[in-house]
């Protein structure tokens, strides 16, 4: 468990030994093997997150001066990188993965900046925050519902969460192969099981991966219901990167539905 206080405008963490919290979060990414192959997908820079969604997070982000913000599931430190230039006062980037965590702490040095190995659901900070942010890290998370309200409770009055998951038109399905191969000149994503919420093992980069699957009213009512404010959605699809960057097969396959969904919500 950590603590976190402010002290001089910089907070100071003190973490409990990582083997002894329970897991709240499903952790593939500390598999050596996964791992390496998910890099090479991430660090494309035509990969759906850099051409897809974060130009989105980024449109939706309030002004970051003097901020404090909490980066929930936050890799290897790219949205931190990026929100840094924008002269917060403190970033806390959180990450389940002890690799994700190595990664950022290499590519990121900067005193106003503090990543922590953890599992967000056992995340304990004294301190609030202007902005909480999370890039596809929420359907991984098994409580949705309490993780929303541990959110809602870190951040100050007015405060900002912003996060993307993957859209539940692709984590429904329960079939093992995703595509329908109907005769078209495209495959046809399945879309089946939509309304049975809960885990769903998919396959990916040569591994089982566990995902949870939640239906759009759910997503959206869970955040009214703990009190939240909705400013904006965003169901992604193609952007001006995209556009420019990839090829005409990858940008008909985008808009043949939405990859992820983020919601802006508000603090009232």
């Amino acid at each position: 468990m950590c603590r976190t206080i402010l002290k001089y405008a910089i907070y100071e963490t003190y973490c409990i030994p990582y083997t002894k919290r329970r897991i709240h979060m499903h952790n593939i990414y500390d598999n050596h093997d996964f791992f390496n192959r998910y890099k090479e997908v991430r660090l494309n820079p035509t990969s759906y997150n850099e051409m897809i969604e974060a130009p989105r997070i980024k449109e939706l982000l309030p002004n970051l001066y003097n901020k404090t913000i909490l980066d929930i599931g936050c890799g290897m430190g790219q949205l931190v990188q990026y929100m840094l230039e924008q002269s917060p006062i403190q970033i806390t980037g959180i990450d389940i993965s002890s690799n994700m965590i190595q990664k950022a702490k290499e590519n990121i040095q900067d005193q106003h900046v503090t990543f922590l190995n953890n599992d967000f659901m056992e995340f304990d900070s004294v301190a609030d925050y202007d902005v909480i942010v999370s890039s596809l890290a929420f359907h991984y998370i098994e409580d949705y519902k309490g993780a929303v309200q541990k959110v809602y409770n870190h951040l100050k009055q007015d405060g900002v969460f912003i996060f993307s998951c993957e859209h539940p038109s692709t984590t429904a399905t329960r079939s093992d192969d995703l595509w329908s191969h109907v005769p078209d000149m495209y495959d046809h994503y399945k879309l089946d099981h939509y309304f049975e919420s809960g885990m769903r093992s998919t396959r990916w980069l040569q591994q089982d991966v566990i995902k949870y699957h939640r239906t759009m009213e759910e997503l959206l009512n869970t955040l009214l219901d703990t009190g939240f404010k909705l400013e904006r959605i965003v169901e992604t699809g193609n952007t001006e990167l995209s556009h420019e960057h990839m090829s005409h097969v990858d940008i008909e396959k985008i808009n043949h539905r939405p990859s992820f969904v983020i919601f802006k919500v508000v603090k009232e």
